[in-house]
């Protein structure tokens, strides 16, 4: 993943690297603890795009925003596409909502 310009949004090449598989993976769990009767599992990843936010120190990454469409499996083994904003430091769950 390229280093761009704060607040510049980028696609996401290899949407299998273990570092945005895991961020997708805590953003379904985080869901998972502020919804009510949920019990979301990652399925896929679809698509992504991320964001670098730079700290006063502009080689210094200060956090990464992601942009995710994710494919989850409920209980009931349904699969639904969610887009999902999750910032990694502080780790936030910005939102998680069901693509229709």
């Amino acid at each position: 993943m390229a280093i761009t310009s704060q607040n510049v949004w980028e696609p996401i090449r290899n949407l299998k690297d273990p570092s945005v598989v895991k961020i997708a993976g805590i953003a379904v769990l985080i869901h998972n603890r502020q919804a009510a009767e949920t019990s979301l599992k990652l399925d896929s990843i679809v698509s992504g795009k991320i964001q670098y936010n730079h700290s006063q120190d502009p080689g210094t990454i200060f956090n990464r925003r992601y942009d995710l469409i994710i494919v989850a499996v409920d209980g009931k083994n349904i699969k639904k596409h969610y887009e999902v904003v999750i910032t990694d430091k502080p780790l936030i769950l910005e939102s998680f909502d069901e693509v229709l």
